[in-house]
């Protein structure tokens, strides 16, 4: 549970919606994203699959 709530606040901290950033890693980590590159899809460097939807946080 801890890491739920640190990747929630570190999205907050960077600015991105938390739900809508699960959305969009959780199916990539799910099609074999490559483990080298994980580091690509945390919230601080994060780039969205789909970058025309709102990924902003909430306020």
């Amino acid at each position: 549970m801890a890491t739920f709530y640190t990747l929630q606040a570190t999205c907050r901290l960077h600015g991105v919606n938390p739900v809508k950033w699960l959305e969009d890693v959780l199916p990539r980590i799910a099609a074999d994203h490559p483990a080298k590159e994980i580091h690509l899809l945390l919230p601080h460097q994060w780039q969205p699959l789909h970058p025309s939807r709102s990924y902003q946080a909430m306020s």
